[in-house]
């Protein structure tokens, strides 16, 4: 939790500039006037972007706010470094410098909310500094609401206006709107974060998606004011938008194992911005970058790594490309498979075909152990994987409680952090290297391992995703890896929320020398069972997309299963029922 605005220097200002120096930047004559906005707002998860409280957040993330403008964006942002300073991050203070700066805490110094004063910002300023330094006369504004912003000031040439977050929208809103209106600014907006830790980040609370909301209010009110300039023509605007950190429950800072509170929005929109999707997970405080180059200005020394030229956009594919395993659970006799796969699905246990799934029937695992589906052939030496690690899981889950352990519910590894695979489980029992919570057998998360020891830099574990209130509560998970390294876990809730978390994992492996099992974990014999249902599960040698993985789950709410909406019928199968035996 964050304390009030505090006076500093020049921080409580009025909003009667004097004079107002009009940007020194060279140009040719017929070169419109750079200028620029970046908006961090505290404490929003990469997916509160889509909940529908941020429409206009979303037209910065399309490219729609203003005509000829293009956006480089990224829903797999990621905060500063969590691995060297994994005890201190994410929090505000470390992520609200370094996207200021555009360099780490292992430079600007800010390790944690209560050493903001210690920063080295003379050696390290604000970008707004480095501008005003390489073009004199640069008129420079950040508005903020929480009191530590203020130890990045005071710096000659930039004007700290703090606030709250309602009177800073106005203010900055109008200055944006005037003929002076300075040439940069930063908008750091902290309603969200407040809501977060009060009353929950995820599962995002209904206060916390009125904060967003409101944050969503004055990011049109800024964009309005910008298109709204009489000689807005004339101008060459850059608009940022991103967030500090996430949240899981009402807490950030201390939720590191899983990466929980990592992954950010990020949006650089502006005339000369290559539009797509940034590859890989870009830094929050890349946009440092991006904002010196609009204005001409060296980004030598800094962290910050321009994302606005290296963007590329998603080529269409059919669903049913690349998928190899394809389970409707719709009758006891039969399972589907993608057309001419020779994947055979064999049962072990006692699993069962029953009434009453999310579409149709499902598959039901009772207690005890030795329950599961084994998809034999679905090992790396018998199918080809998308450049070898590119894979995607997709089902509809329903769990029994209270959980015993760590249940494997999709696996093709065995249960140990020394073997290599993926496993999605139940039972997240981990938030950092110190911290456990209670309650923690209520979730579901995703891990993976590239063999070596187990330590956190030989595994990557993505979580804990809460369950439903309900046992009876159908929910729907994801996971995808793809080219660029990026890994992600979903979760559709039944309230039409669809949540993710993303990681890069450089030693993530599919050659574990074992297929993929549903309901148990590659020994087929998990001592810690997973009790419930599966229903509706896919299985590709390709990522999925964001909108695909959307387009999966909303159409399960509605009631298509995948199956309905592959663009050729899937072959069936036999599925003879009978025990597979232990690899």
């Amino acid at each position: 939790m964050k304390t009030p605005t505090r006076s500093h220097g020049m921080a409580t200002i009025a909003l009667a500039f004097a004079t107002v120096l009009l940007l020194a930047v060279p140009a040719l004559a017929d070169a419109k006037r750079p200028m620029a906005l970046m908006i961090m707002v505290d404490g929003m998860r990469a997916d509160a972007v889509e909940t529908g409280e941020m429409p206009n957040l979303k037209t910065v993330m399309d490219g729609t706010w203003a005509s000829g403008y293009y956006t480089a964006w990224s829903l797999d942002g990621g905060v500063v470094d969590s691995t060297s300073l994994r005890k201190t991050i994410p929090s505000s203070g470390p992520n609200h410098a370094s996207i200021a700066t555009g360099v780490t805490p292992q430079k600007h110094g800010v390790t944690s909310n209560d050493n903001t004063g210690s920063g080295n910002f003379a050696t390290y300023p604000t970008w707004l500094k480095r501008v005003v330094d390489a073009n004199p006369g640069a008129s420079t504004l950040f508005a903020y609401t929480w009191a530590n912003d203020a130890d990045m000031g005071p710096a000659d040439g930039v004007t700290f206006l703090a606030g709250t977050d309602e009177g800073n929208a106005t203010a900055v809103s109008s200055r944006l709107a005037a003929a002076d209106a300075p040439d940069a600014t930063m908008f750091f907006i902290d309603g969200p974060d407040a809501a977060g830790h009060e009353h929950g980040f995820f599962p995002m609370s209904a206060e916390y998606k009125a904060a967003l909301a409101t944050a969503d209010g004055y990011i049109g009110q800024c964009l309005a004011a910008i298109t709204g300039r009489a000689t807005f023509a004339q101008e060459d605007w850059l608009v940022i938008v991103t967030s500090d950190h996430g949240g899981y429950r009402n807490m950030h800072g201390q939720v590191t194992y899983g990466r929980q509170a990592d992954t950010v929005p990020i949006a650089i929109s502006g005339r000369k911005v290559a539009p797509g999707r940034i590859p890989g997970i870009p830094h929050n405080y890349d946009v440092a970058a991006s904002a010196l180059a609009h204005f001409g200005v060296s980004a030598s020394g800094l962290d910050a790594v321009r994302r606005d030229q290296s963007t590329g956009v998603d080529a269409a594919r059919a669903l049913s490309d690349g998928l190899v395993a394809y389970l409707p659970f719709d009758t006891s006799a039969t399972a589907n498979a993608a057309p001419g796969s020779s994947i055979a699905p064999t049962s072990g246990g006692s699993v069962a075909i029953t009434g009453g799934g999310v579409i149709g029937s499902y598959c039901d695992f009772p207690s005890g152990t030795g329950h599961y589906v084994k998809l034999d052939g679905t090992d790396s030496a018998s199918i080809s994987y998308e450049g070898g690690k590119c894979l995607a899981v997709t089902l509809w889950m329903k769990i029994a409680r209270p959980v015993n352990g760590d249940p494997a519910i999709v696996a093709n590894k065995k249960w140990t952090g020394a073997a290599k695979g993926v496993l999605l489980f139940g039972g997240y029992n981990k938030l950092n290297e110190h911290c456990s919570l209670s309650g923690y057998n209520s979730s579901v998360g995703l891990h993976m391992s590239d063999g070596g020891s187990h330590t956190i830099n030989n595994r990557l574990d993505l979580g804990p995703f809460d369950y439903e209130d309900n046992a009876s509560t159908w929910m729907f998970f994801a996971f995808t890896r793809n080219a660029d390294g990026v890994i992600t876990l979903y979760q559709g809730r039944s309230d039409g929320t669809l949540d993710w978390i993303s990681g890069e994992f450089s030693g993530f492996s599919l050659e574990s020398g074992y297929p993929f099992y549903i309901g148990n974990d590659a020994t087929g014999n998990y001592s810690k069972p997973f009790i419930g249902g599966i229903d509706d599960f896919g299985l590709w040698t390709r990522s999925l997309t964001h909108d695909e993985i959307r387009r999966i789950y909303e159409s399960g709410r509605a009631g298509t299963a995948l199956g309905g909406l592959l663009a050729a019928g899937p072959a069936t199968a036999t599925w003879t029922g009978a025990v597979s035996s232990d690899p």
